[in-house]
């Protein structure tokens, strides 16, 4: 494993939609193709449940993109309503020349509850199996922040 930072960036929506509400329809798995993707980053054609936890911590999926490449997705934590990581690895060539694995961590800011809206962030970490490889993962970050904004405001009821 690397021990170079990774790259970072996140994006925020306010939202009535609940972090479990998300993981609910996370589970479905085609609910995945409202993911389309950005400029040359592919979109999601399919997804499937490779393997399901009874705690969804450890559920694996097998995604399938737009232009055919594989990749794996695991879901590493889970706190109800607080917190979703989910681990993408299993990348294609050349990205998997290129990076270990990332972190999409989905959180929440402000009170849903009492306030009836909060904020959902969706972060990311890409992290890079060599410094070389920093360069190419910055401009995969853009085509993703620009990706997952798009996605964010099909899947989130605005408030």
């Amino acid at each position: 494993m690397s021990s170079l930072a990774p790259i970072t960036f996140e994006c925020r929506r306010e939202t009535t939609v609940s972090l479990t509400e998300i993981v609910d329809n996370i589970l479905v798995p085609e609910t995945w193709v409202t993911f389309t993707g950005w400029g040359p980053l592919p979109g999601i054609r399919t997804a499937k449940i490779e393997h399901r936890t009874p705690d969804l911590e450890g559920t694996r999926f097998r995604v399938i993109s737009t232009n055919g490449d594989t990749h794996a997705e695991t879901i590493i934590r889970w706190e109800s309503d607080r917190v979703l990581e989910v681990r993408m690895d299993e990348f294609p060539s050349p990205l998997n020349r290129m990076a270990t694995h990332f972190i999409e961590r989905w959180s929440t800011v402000g009170n849903l509850m009492t306030a009836g809206h909060h904020t959902v962030v969706r972060s990311f970490e890409l992290h890079p199996k060599r410094r070389a490889a920093r360069p190419f993962l910055r401009l995969i970050g853009f085509m993703m922040r620009r990706a997952v904004n798009r996605h964010s405001a099909a899947v989130l009821a605005p408030a």
